[in-house]
C-alpha cells in the first residue's frame, strides 16, 4: 500500500509538471495506473452507497415522524421538534437493522468485481490508454489520473480521521467499534492487528464469577447467584464466556445484555460463533430446570447498535426518551439515551430487582458513581 501511494503521488505530481505540449515522460507502473482507476470507480460507489443510504434514512425518518405525531393532531414546536429528535434515532436504528447489510454487501461486491478486474488487467500488461488518448479512452485516462490522487492523498486522509478521533465524538464511536470488532478475535485471525483482548477479558471474567460462585459457605462475599451484566461489546465478551463455564456455575447466573450486538453484528458477520443456532445454545445453558431463561435482554427503538435477540430469552423494551416533556420538578428535556444509560432506565431497575428476589441470595447493586 505504501508503494501505491508514493507511485500514485510521483505519478500525479509528474502530470502536474509535464509541459503538455510535449510527450509524457513519466508513465506509471501497469498495476498503479490499474489500481488508480479502480480507486476511483470505488470511491464513487461509495459515494452512492452514501447517498442511497441517506435517502433510505429520510424515508425511514419521515416514517417514525408520522407514526410519533399522528394524524389530525395538533403539537406544538417543542413537540414537533422533540419528534423530529426521537424519529431520527428510530431511523438510524431501523436503518443499520434492516438495511446495512444489503448496502454493505451490494458495495463489498462491487469492491470485490473491481479488485478482480484490476488485477486481471495489470497481469495482461496492457496499456491500452496512452497518453494522447481521446474519446473513451481519455476519459479513462483522466480517471485513472484522478484515482492515483486520491491514493497519493489517502495517507492524509488516514491522518485527518485519526485526529478527528481525539475530537469529536461520533467519530470516535464509530472508530472503537470497528476497533472492538477487528480486536476481539485472536491474533491468528489477523496476524497484523494489536494482541486481542478477549484472550484476557474472558478468562478473567470466568475467573471472577467462577471465584465468586466458590467461596465457602461461611463467607461474607460468597454469593449464591449472579446477575452477569453486559452492555455493547460487553455482551459478546459475556456471551464468549457463558459458553465456556461449567455447567454447575451457570446454573447460578442471570444473564443481563443490552445494547446488545449479538444478531445484527456479530451474528451476521460471525455466524458459526454467535449465529442464531449459537445463540439459541446459549439460551439452553441458561434453561433453568423450570423452563425459566436466565437471560434478559434489553433494547430501544432509538438505539442504532442495540436490538432485540430472540433466542429463547426474555425481551424488555426501554421506553427512550421517557417523556418529550420536563417532569418531576425537572426544567430540561428527558435525554434521548439511545445507546447508553441503559442501567438508569426504569426497566432496568424494575427487571433488576424481580432477578434479585429470584436468586437464592441477595445480589448487591452496581455501586454508585461507577457507569
Amino acid at each position: 500500500m505504501a508503494i501505491a501511494y508514493c507511485a500514485g503521488l510521483l505519478h500525479w505530481v509528474a502530470e502536474r509538471l509535464n509541459d503538455d505540449t510535449g510527450p509524457e515522460r513519466v508513465m506509471p507502473p501497469l498495476a498503479v495506473f490499474w489500481a488508480g482507476l479502480a480507486f476511483a470507480v470505488a470511491v464513487a460507489a461509495l459515494v452512492g452507497t452514501g447517498i442511497r443510504a441517506g435517502l433510505l434514512f429520510g424515508r425511514l425518518r419521515r416514517q417514525e415522524y408520522a407514526a410519533l405525531t399522528g394524524p389530525g393532531t395538533v403539537h406544538s414546536a417543542h413537540d414537533r421538534r422533540r419528534c423530529r429528535d426521537v424519529s431520527g434515532y428510530r431511523a438510524l436504528h431501523r436503518l443499520v437493522g434492516e438495511h446495512a447489510v444489503r448496502l454493505v454487501g451490494c458495495y463489498a461486491t462491487l469492491a470485490v468485481v473491481l479488485a478482480a478486474l484490476c488485477c486481471a488487467a495489470a497481469l495482461s500488461r496492457s496499456r491500452s490508454v496512452p497518453g494522447s488518448a481521446v474519446g473513451w479512452q481519455a476519459v479513462i485516462h483522466t480517471v485513472a489520473d484522478v484515482g492515483d490522487m486520491m491514493l497519493g492523498w489517502l495517507p492524509v486522509v488516514v491522518a485527518g480521521v485519526g485526529l478527528l478521533v481525539y475530537r469529536n465524538d461520533t467519530v470516535r464511536r464509530s472508530v472503537g467499534v470497528v476497533w472492538d470488532v477487528g480486536t476481539f478475535w485472536p491474533r491468528a485471525a489477523h496476524p497484523l492487528a494489536p494482541p486481542s483482548y478477549a484472550e484476557r477479558a474472558v478468562p478473567e471474567l470466568q475467573t471472577r464469577v467462577a471465584g465468586i460462585l466458590a467461596l465457602a459457605e461461611h463467607d461474607p462475599r460468597r454469593m449464591d447467584g449472579v446477575i452477569l451484566s453486559g452492555h455493547s461489546q460487553g455482551t459478546v465478551i459475556c456471551a464468549s464466556m457463558l459458553l465456556q463455564l461449567p455447567a454447575r456455575w451457570r446454573r447460578r447466573i442471570w444473564f443481563f445484555s443490552y445494547g446488545c450486538q449479538l444478531t445484527r453484528l456479530y451474528g451476521r458477520v460471525f455466524p458459526a460463533y454467535f449465529g442464531p443456532d449459537r445463540l439459541r445454545v446459549l439460551a439452553g445453558t441458561l434453561t433453568r430446570p423450570d423452563g425459566c431463561v436466565a437471560w434478559t435482554n434489553f433494547w430501544r427503538p432509538t438505539d442504532p447498535l442495540g436490538w432485540q435477540v430472540t433466542a429463547g430469552e426474555r425481551e424488555v423494551p426501554v421506553v427512550d426518551p421517557e417523556a418529550l416533556h420536563p417532569s418531576g420538578g425537572e426544567v430540561a428535556d428527558p435525554p434521548i439515551r439511545n445507546h447508553s444509560g441503559y442501567p438508569e432506565a426504569v426497566e432496568f431497575r424494575r427487571e433488576r430487582a424481580m432477578v434479585a428476589r429470584l436468586l437464592p441470595r441477595g445480589v448487591p447493586s452496581p455501586r454508585r458513581g461507577v457507569g
